[in-house]
């Protein structure tokens, strides 16, 4: 399956590279562990997963950094300020610095 241009060095396909990043995300296995099961160079696993998440296109108008946040909540009963990010939803209820936001974004 794989190709070798120099000795020793092999060579992957794209639809090589791309099977096996299915199978380890499937695997629920860390890097490591699947690396060494499937005779893949940990380092080599870990550049095609890199490049992989830094090609993955953010939605038109996304920037690097804070996403927009809407404040509100004119009852008691509501969150004073609400985070999401990668799936994940934050409600805050009492107010929190800029500076505690960056650490927990990070």
């Amino acid at each position: 399956m794989t190709t070798e241009k120099r000795k020793g060095v092999k060579r992957y396909k794209p639809e090589e590279i791309i099977k096996y990043l299915k199978e380890w995300k499937a695997s629920g296995k860390s890097q490591i562990a699947f690396s060494k099961e499937q005779g893949i160079n940990y380092y080599t696993l870990n550049k095609w997963i890199n490049d992989r998440s830094s090609r993955i296109k953010k939605p038109k108008g996304a920037s690097g950094g804070f996403a927009q946040l809407a404040v509100g909540g004119e009852s008691a009963s509501l969150p004073f300020a609400e985070v999401k990010r990668d799936g994940i939803t934050i409600l805050f209820h009492q107010p929190v610095t800029s500076d505690f936001l960056r650490t927990l974004i990070k």
